[in-house]
């Protein structure tokens, strides 16, 4: 059967849709961690085509209720929903939630800050992937929690040979989670992957490959005193194979303003203007 999904492309996520593009084959599995209303969730169900499988967990009650109209508008009958917490151990944690933003839940809070919150049950990826034999795409977006996510993930990340994590990176929510930007890199880096800075400003991969990399990228993007002024950035994280010199080549173009995915037995992506 012939179907197409239309992708609009937000104005600043063009080279992280172009690396996940890059990567995902039809039949893939990939885990949408934070997944929201479902954007990012279809999108690359889209492209895993009927064949692959795709687990997209968020916890917020109402936001999950449209990602499930969403998925089940797509009719994307390969995408599993999950309603936890992703951390590094099972427990039940307050998830404070935020009237203006529905992407800015969160299971911390800032001092003065007023949140209402609701109990709910925080799972460890391991636990939750025991029946996957291994994972293509990982993207973890959870404000903060990133590393508990990574630690409470160690087993399906080992045992996945092709894995890319497309991952959040703010400082200033992993320092009031109780770790650090830091650690984050360090945890990644202990899988051997290549780090990547999505520089969106530059439309650049930009390598971060030592200590003082790593501090000079925290200078850039870090204010110590507000969650509301420190910026946030996306890391693309992937095995030593990534052939970044054929990524900055393609993305060498006016940036596209909607990807569309068709596909009958294989999907095909374009990109439109």
């Amino acid at each position: 059967m012939h179907r197409q999904f239309r992708y609009p492309i937000p104005i600043n996520d063009y080279l992280d849709t172009h690396c996940v593009c890059m990567h995902l084959r039809q039949g893939d599995t990939a885990i949408d961690v934070g997944a929201n209303v479902g954007d990012y969730t279809c999108f690359i169900a889209a492209l895993v085509g009927s064949t692959g499988h795709v687990l997209a967990i968020e916890p917020e009650p109402k936001v999950r209720q449209q990602l499930i109209e969403k998925v089940r508008k797509d009719a994307f009958r390969h995408v599993n929903i999950l309603p936890y917490v992703v951390s590094n151990q099972t427990q039940i944690l307050p998830l404070y939630t935020s009237r203006r933003n529905p992407g800015d839940h969160r299971v911390w809070i800032d001092k003065g800050e007023e949140r209402q919150s609701i109990p709910v049950e925080s799972k460890k990826l391991d636990d939750l992937t025991k029946d996957l034999e291994e994972v293509h795409l990982l993207k973890i977006d959870t404000q903060g929690a990133e590393v508990e996510v990574l630690k409470g993930a160690d087993l399906i990340i080992r045992r996945s040979p092709s894995i890319a994590i497309h991952i959040e990176y703010w400082p200033y929510g992993l320092e009031k989670m109780g770790s650090s930007s830091k650690e984050l890199l360090h945890i990644l880096e202990a899988y051997e992957l290549q780090l990547y800075v999505i520089d969106t400003a530059r439309q650049q991969l930009l390598r971060v490959c030592s200590e003082s990399k790593i501090d000079l990228i925290d200078k850039r993007i870090h204010n110590p005193n507000s969650a509301e002024t420190s910026p946030v950035i996306n890391l693309w994280c992937v095995k030593k194979n990534w052939d970044v010199t054929k990524s900055a080549r393609e993305t060498d173009q006016d940036h596209p303003r909607c990807l569309y995915i068709t596909w009958d037995d294989n999907p095909k992506v374009l990109l439109s203007r």
